[in-house]
């Protein structure tokens, strides 16, 4: 059963494609209806106090948005750590 070597690479060339392009849709429905839901429930205010203040309290992704673009509190050592690191992952791969 010999298969030119052009086949072959098509065929996994297709393979792979159609499993980054299933795995992506996955994500992608899953995050849409997460944020839908999270949308509706933030859009759905209603009259009465008691469920505004529910719906209004911060909750997700809004719970660490402000430490997202926070400074660390010794930048110097975190550049230090981040570069020693890099440096000895690239030299294991190296050798």
């Amino acid at each position: 059963l010999y298969m030119g070597d052009d086949q072959v690479h098509w065929i996994s060339l297709v393979n792979s494609l159609a499993v980054v392009l299933l795995l992506t849709g996955v994500v992608a429905m899953i995050m849409a209806r997460t944020l839908r839901r999270d949308l509706n429930r933030y859009n759905s205010l209603s009259d009465v106090a008691d469920e505004r203040e529910e719906l209004l309290e911060e909750s997700g992704w809004k719970l660490v948005h402000a430490d997202v673009l926070r400074p660390p509190p010794r930048p110097l050592l975190l550049s230090v750590s981040v570069g020693t690191g890099v440096q000895l992952l690239c030299m294991s791969f190296i050798s």
